[in-house]
C-alpha cells in the first residue's frame, strides 16, 4: 500500500515518463505541445489521458454546461464514427451520459486498455506506447469532424 506522498511521486514519475517518451516520437519532431488535451478549439469539447490501476484509457470528453449543446456535439461525432480510422474504431466506447467522480454529467468517446496497473512501473511502457497511439489517431480524427461542426 502506498502512502498519501509516495502516490503523488509515483503519478508524478508516471506523467513526467510518459511525456519523455512522447517527446521522443517521430511524430512529435518540431511540435511545440505533443498533444491538443484541453486546446481543441471547440467549446465543450476536451481530450484527455487516464491511467489507473484499471487500465489506460484515451478520451474525448464533451463537458459543455449546456446540455443540449453537449448532446449536439455528441450527435455530431456519433454521425461521423466512419472517419475514426480503422485501427481504433472498433475499440471505440461510445457513452452518452457519463458521471464523472465529481458528479458531472458528461458525454465520452473513448478507448481503454485493461490489464495494466499503473502501480506497476514494468506495465508503463504499454501504457505509454497505447497512450500516445490512441491520441494521436482520435486527434486526428477529431481535427477532420470539428470542420464539419456547425458552430453555433
Amino acid at each position: 500500500m502506498y502512502t498519501r506522498e509516495e502516490l503523488k511521486a509515483l503519478k508524478r514519475d508516471f506523467w513526467n515518463g510518459f511525456d519523455a517518451y512522447a517527446a521522443a516520437l517521430p511524430a512529435f519532431a518540431g511540435r511545440r505541445k505533443h498533444f491538443m488535451l484541453y486546446n481543441t478549439r471547440l467549446h465543450g469539447a476536451e481530450m484527455k489521458f487516464d491511467a489507473n490501476r484499471a487500465g489506460a484509457y484515451v478520451i474525448l470528453e464533451f463537458n459543455d454546461r449546456d446540455r443540449a449543446r453537449q448532446e449536439r456535439l455528441f450527435d455530431h461525432f456519433a454521425a461521423r464514427k466512419a472517419l475514426f480510422p480503422e485501427e481504433m474504431a472498433g475499440r471505440l466506447l461510445w457513452e452518452r451520459h457519463f458521471v464523472r467522480e465529481s458528479g458531472q454529467l458528461v458525454a465520452r468517446i473513448f478507448t481503454f486498455r485493461p490489464g495494466l496497473d499503473i502501480h506497476r512501473r514494468e506495465h508503463w511502457p504499454q501504457f505509454y506506447a497505447f497512450m500516445a497511439a490512441d491520441m494521436l489517431l482520435m486527434e486526428s480524427a477529431f481535427m477532420e469532424i470539428k470542420e464539419s461542426w456547425p458552430g453555433e
